[in-house]
């Protein structure tokens, strides 16, 4: 999207944070004759991908889209990695749901088995089979897979 004449920085700033808050995030590069230091940090926590002040320097410019590309390629990637790890997540019986939980926590088997009053090797069978359906190897990654999902 391009706006010119006789849209001006605010109006833009203010386009940026309402797509910001009601739309899926998008990359955007400022372009303007007229920045100024406040304004470009304010673009730039807002999400922003890059502030440039004309005339451009085509490189800078090739360079801030081939980031704002590849941000895109990353968030896009991660949505749909959190709606797989959803659907696992959702295929978990309510009892693989809790050891997994308590795993992630970093809880031993023992403690585990302790908690919810089952057998070490029942909760074996549960982490076991918790982490194959949300196709995980460690508790890191485990812990992670979680984060994304509440997130």
């Amino acid at each position: 999207m391009r706006l010119g004449y006789p849209y001006g920085l605010y109006e833009r700033i203010r386009l940026q944070i309402y797509l910001e808050r009601n739309l899926a995030k998008i990359p955007i590069i400022f372009i303007t004759a007229h920045g100024e230091v406040d304004s470009a940090v304010h673009t730039m926590k807002h999400g922003a991908v890059d502030f440039l002040q004309k005339p451009i320097d085509e490189n800078r410019l090739d360079k801030a889209i081939l980031s704002a590309v590849s941000k895109d390629m990353d968030y896009w990637k991660k949505k749909k990695d959190s709606r797989r790890i959803k659907a696992n997540y959702d295929s978990l019986t309510p009892r693989e749901r809790e050891v997994i939980e308590l795993v992630a926590q970093e809880l031993t088997n023992r403690e585990i088995s302790d908690r919810l009053r089952i057998s070490e090797r029942t909760v074996h069978t549960y982490r076991s089979v918790g982490m194959d359906k949300l196709e995980v190897k460690t508790v890191l990654q485990l812990a992670n897979a979680l984060e994304m999902i509440k997130n």
